[in-house]
């Protein structure tokens, strides 16, 4: 049986203090969902849910 692959986005931005590849660290990939009074959206752990930003970055599958 084959295992499933793993697929992320990753964009180009740079580090500004080491210049160095931001990959799938990159604050901009990520964005709150908001709930319906505006703010974060918050899961059943009480953390903030997110999802992948439509305008940032691009797909990478291994």
């Amino acid at each position: 049986m084959k295992r499933a692959g793993v697929v992320k986005k990753r964009c180009d931005c740079r580090d500004p203090q080491t210049g160095k590849q931001l990959g799938d660290r990159c604050p901009q990939l990520r964005v709150h969902v908001k709930g319906r009074d505006g703010g974060p959206k918050l899961g059943k752990d009480g953390q903030p849910e997110w999802r992948w930003s439509r305008d940032h970055g691009t797909w990478w599958a291994r």
